[in-house]
């Protein structure tokens, strides 16, 4: 039903923005500056823009719509993430009926950019469309070229390689004509990221340089390294690691020594070279720099290599088992994008169809009739989108279930082998004492029996090697009980557990607080594992119930839960806890259950 507004939004503007020219407005000094600013120098824009919030109240309609939309930009320039598209919506609307086509562009500009933020990309890329469209009436080039590239990201990103071409080289005629070279490096390494996609390495190498060369005209020394970083890794992922050799000296010492692309690819350049002591200092040195977890597999597989050339058999052991969890990481995040993938791009091909379908329909039929089909049509979406919800909510109740099973057989079946070692060794070790009493016998007796000393020598060695490779996992498994260990350690000796734990903070804390943010962040570093697991026994969690398990696993005493939560008593929060036992595990249980659940989760 919400592509009935597709047509309509789209004659509003035909009709709202027949004139790119902007009437003067008397708009406070402040908001001026900010105006002047907010192309350069975002946050002091936003600045002088926070200094007029006391007083928008009191100014015309058209000076708060403008103050909220520049705000919106200001905070998107800096990186400040929307979580609503209620405020850009309601100046979307403002814009449609007032007619200044030139915020009217920027309106859609910020509709498409807030949309891709909170995930609705379907959403995003129609209202970048819908801008693309004002932008032939308004002399807006920068804005313009943004547009497309706006559009060529999301086409990429939905891997549809000949729309997002078709948007580069869009938003390169309009950089190139109006002598953006900053603008134009960044298309023309987009053209080479496409060809990256394609295997095609001439073609990429080709746009890459184009794209480099192009940079350093701006003499922007931010976006030169960005794009000959990029542009060396490339050549490292293709194996042609004599061309990134042949360009790592351009780089600034301080990215080679800090950035974990360039470091990884020196120390794959130092690995080509036969140089395995400086390729592994390299990769070293990049994980200590938050390397993404796919450059982290690649640097953990290396080492790995290396380590077992160098007969170090137990570190080669340790790498590749921390190479195929981090593989195991990035499938479950690559078959979650590939699912969001593949609704994105079905969403877009059915947003395309029926437009295309509208705009047929709409020459042909009158109004009414032209309403009518599509109310039904929206009925028939409607309906389908009911009976997939539901298909997809079978699946993930069932899928929740199978996880669970395993999760739980997995750990009988780990403690399981945890004492069938620690019999074997023992039982090993009676047999060692055994063979040695015989030994010391057949000595005695060494004419009759040398060989068979030599049989109960060479059983003693292979249970000794058994023994060994027992110990080993043992002490694995008492390495990972201690890296728990010191994770709550770490986590206790936090700023924001000490926080928590003064009584003077346990009245109501805000949802809005900013230290349940710093407390989220501080469960992902110290156990990254804890809020995944909980999403995948329950992925429909809700915040409350999260933070209940943040404040269970900060060790908060359960007295202070009511007044940090807002709620009446402490049987309201046993409450909530044994709802969640029952959500998380499928079947009824206490309040104390869930508890020593996250506490060793």
């Amino acid at each position: 039903m919400k592509y009935i507004y597709v047509p309509l939004l789209f004659l509003s503007v035909l009709f709202a923005g027949l004139s790119c020219q902007r009437a003067e407005k008397s708009y406070p000094s402040a908001m001026q500056r900010a105006i002047s600013l907010l192309s350069t120098r975002p946050d002091s824009a936003l600045y002088y823009l926070s200094q007029l919030d006391s007083q928008m109240a009191d100014e015309p309609e058209e000076t708060r719509m403008y103050h909220a939309l520049l705000t919106l930009r200001a905070e998107d320039k800096l990186y400040v993430r929307q979580t609503s598209d209620s405020l850009i919506k309601s100046i979307v609307i403002y814009y449609n009926k007032q007619g200044d086509a030139t915020k009217q562009l920027e309106a859609y500009y910020m509709l498409g950019r807030i949309y891709r933020t909170i995930g609705n990309l379907p959403q995003s890329l129609q209202a970048f469309q819908q801008a693309a469209e004002i932008s032939h009436k308004c002399d807006r080039p920068e804005l313009s070229g943004r547009i497309y590239e706006q559009m060529s990201y999301l086409f990429a990103y939905q891997e549809l390689y000949p729309e997002a071409i078709q948007a580069i080289k869009a938003s390169h005629k309009i950089f190139q004509k109006h002598g953006d070279a900053k603008g134009v490096s960044i298309s023309l390494r987009n053209i080479a990221r496409i060809f990256d996609r394609y295997q095609q390495v001439d073609s990429m190498a080709y746009y890459y340089r184009r794209a480099y060369e192009t940079a350093l005209t701006t003499q922007d020394s931010i976006v030169t390294n960005l794009i000959l970083n990029e542009y060396i890794s490339a050549f490292i992922d293709h194996g042609v690691i004599d061309k990134g050799a042949a360009l790592i000296h351009k780089l600034p010492q301080e990215i080679k020594d800090k950035n974990p692309i360039a470091l990884y690819s020196q120390g794959m350049i130092c690995l080509h070279a036969g140089q395995a002591d400086s390729a592994s200092m390299y990769f070293r040195k990049s994980l200590q720099q938050k390397a993404s977890l796919y450059l982290q597999r690649d640097i953990y597989r290396q080492l790995s290599t290396l380590n077992e050339k160098q007969g170090e058999v137990a570190q080669a052991l340790h790498y590749e088992r921390t190479c195929a969890m981090l593989k195991d990481s990035i499938a479950a995040i690559t078959q979650t994008e590939a699912i969001y993938k593949i609704h994105a791009l079905y969403n877009y091909q059915k947003i395309k169809q029926e437009k295309d379908r509208l705009l047929l329909q709409n020459e042909r039929q009158q109004k009414l009739l032209y309403l009518s089909l599509l109310t039904l049509l929206g009925i028939g979406i409607l309906i389908s989108w009911g009976i997939r919800r539901f298909k997809q909510y079978k699946q993930n109740v069932a899928q929740q279930k199978k996880e669970l099973a395993n999760l739980r057989v997995e750990l009988e079946r780990e403690k399981e082998t945890e004492q069938k070692q620690e019999h074997e060794l023992q039982k090993n070790q009676t047999k060692i004492e055994e063979l040695e009493l015989l030994i010391e016998t057949a000595r005695k007796e060494r004419d009759e029996k040398t060989e068979t000393c030599q049989q109960l020598q060479r059983q003693i060695s292979q249970l000794e090697i058994s023994n060994r490779h027992i110990r080993l996992n043992m002490d694995e498994k008492a390495l990972a009980r201690q890296e728990k260990e010191l994770r709550k350690q770490e986590m206790r000796q936090s700023a924001i557990y000490l926080w928590f734990h003064e009584e003077s903070h346990w009245n109501h804390i805000p949802e809005s607080a900013p230290q349940w943010e710093e407390l989220r962040n501080l469960i992902k570093d110290c156990f990254p594992q804890f809020i995944v697991r909980l999403h995948t026994l329950y992925p429909k969690i809700s915040e409350m119930e999260l933070r209940t398990c943040f404040l269970l696993k900060l060790e908060i005493p359960l007295k202070a839960f009511p007044k940090i939560m807002n709620k009446a008593n402490a049987s309201a929060i046993s409450n909530l806890r044994t709802r969640l036992y029952k959500k998380l595990f499928n079947k009824e249980g206490t309040a104390s259950e869930l508890d020593e659940f996250i506490v060793d989760l």
